[in-house]
């Protein structure tokens, strides 16, 4: 087969699709106007002189707050300082210091800690020393069991 029946295959379509748009276009008609009328209602005036007005609201029965907070020191310690504001029902701003805990016991403690550590490191150094100490004796009585041995071989 050649390329021109191939060639009509595809155009045959096209021209088809072509003409149908053509139709269309040609025949389509423009929408239809609606005139729009404006309606009118009679309403009345009023004039209202400007007032300042404080909004109060008056109820009776019992408020519960929607979340509560309960707090829970993270360390225990003397406390040495409340924040002036810390009433019920007051608020406070994030990020302020509300209680300050004495740190004296915990500077102590961090101090006994440290010289925990001290005292161990000087133990661990002690201990590695008399190893060594241990492993040269260790050297020197082998040395003196070859020896003796060496002799025991020669007399007997």
């Amino acid at each position: 087969m050649s390329g021109k029946p191939r060639k009509w295959l595809l155009l045959v379509p096209l021209a088809l699709a072509v003409a149908v748009l053509v139709l269309l276009l040609r025949n389509r008609s423009a929408p239809e106007q609606i005139a729009l009328t404006e309606i009118a209602h009679p309403v009345q005036v009023i004039s209202v002189p400007s007032l300042t007005v404080t909004p109060r609201a008056t109820a009776y029965g019992n408020v519960e707050p929607g979340r509560v907070w309960d707090a829970v020191a993270e360390v225990s310690g003397r406390i040495i300082e409340l924040h002036p504001e810390l009433k019920k029902g007051e608020l406070i701003p994030a990020d302020t210091v509300i209680v300050r805990i004495d740190t004296s016991d915990y500077l102590l403690a961090l101090r006994q800690v440290e010289a925990d550590i001290q005292a161990s490191e000087a133990q661990l150094a002690e201990l590695t020393v008399s190893a060594a100490n241990a492993e040269a004796s260790l050297a020197i009585e082998r040395e003196a069991l070859r020896l003796a041995e060496a002799d025991l071989a020669r007399l007997a």
